[in-house]
């Protein structure tokens, strides 16, 4: 997961600014938090098949923590795609008020 993320930075840092970038980096948003969403669906569903198999073992408790950890472990996967979707989406919106002028809010003067 982190070699994708790592080729996904690579790429934004080597694209061009502009009006293309900007959909193009929405677009990626866009599929980033699609990916993530069906990571978690996933990640629930395989749970939700390996809890009932769990208590037909003799483990059960290590059983369920396991299960646990692997549905944990794809929601972190989807948590680090939603985060990066955020930040190419801050990105896009910078970008937008640069373009049109508009200072951003961390450097606004206070009022």
């Amino acid at each position: 997961m982190s070699f994708r993320l790592c080729l996904l930075l690579l790429a934004l840092a080597s694209a061009p600014l502009g009006a293309a970038s900007q959909d193009e980096d929405r677009d990626r948003a866009r599929s980033m938090r699609n990916e993530a969403r069906a990571l978690r669906a996933e990640a629930n569903r395989a749970f939700e098949v390996a809890e009932p198999e769990c208590y037909q073992r003799f483990l059960v408790n290590r059983c369920l923590s396991q299960a646990r950890d692997e549905r944990l472990a794809r929601i972190r996967a989807a948590r680090a795609l939603d985060i990066e979707a955020s930040r190419l989406e801050l990105e896009v919106k910078r970008r937008e008020a640069a373009a049109s002028g508009l200072a951003e809010p961390a450097t606004a003067p206070p009022r």
